[in-house]
């Protein structure tokens, strides 16, 4: 949301595994399948639809200037999936290019070494591209 909220504060952003659609929460994170998961998800994101959508990136892709990195993996049910889904969507729907590095059989959080320094590799020559000594 920093680069919805200061637009000329940032060159570049990444996102891995994140929350970009709040209203999404309530079907498909791992929260959502018990009454205290959902009373949960209430108290922390409320149940106003309208301020969810306020808060949530893929609803406000369009204010978004900078460069972006999306980063999740494809076994995460904390942050499933469908999250960056719906953020590359909205992006795509504004005509906004991204980045983006998936990783198969990784949760919320990634695990394999290989995995990690594929990560690292593409972060590192992200910000170079965007933030390096010359930008």
């Amino acid at each position: 949301m920093g680069v919805i909220r200061e637009q000329s504060l940032y060159k570049c952003a990444i996102g891995s595994m994140g929350v970009y659609d709040l209203p999404m929460m309530f079907e498909e994170a791992n929260k959502a399948d018990s009454k205290s998961g959902v009373a949960y998800l209430k108290e922390v994101l409320g149940e106003d639809l309208n301020v969810q959508k306020l808060r949530s990136p893929a609803y406000n892709a369009d204010k978004i200037k900078a460069e972006v990195l999306l980063i999740h993996g494809d076994k995460d049910v904390r942050a499933p999936i469908e999250q960056v889904e719906s953020m590359k969507q909205a992006l795509d729907n504004v005509g906004k290019s991204y980045q983006y590095l998936e990783f198969l059989n990784e949760a919320h959080g990634y695990r394999d070494e290989k995995n990690r320094v594929k990560m690292f590799n593409k972060i590192f020559s992200f910000l170079d591209e965007h933030i390096g000594k010359d930008n």
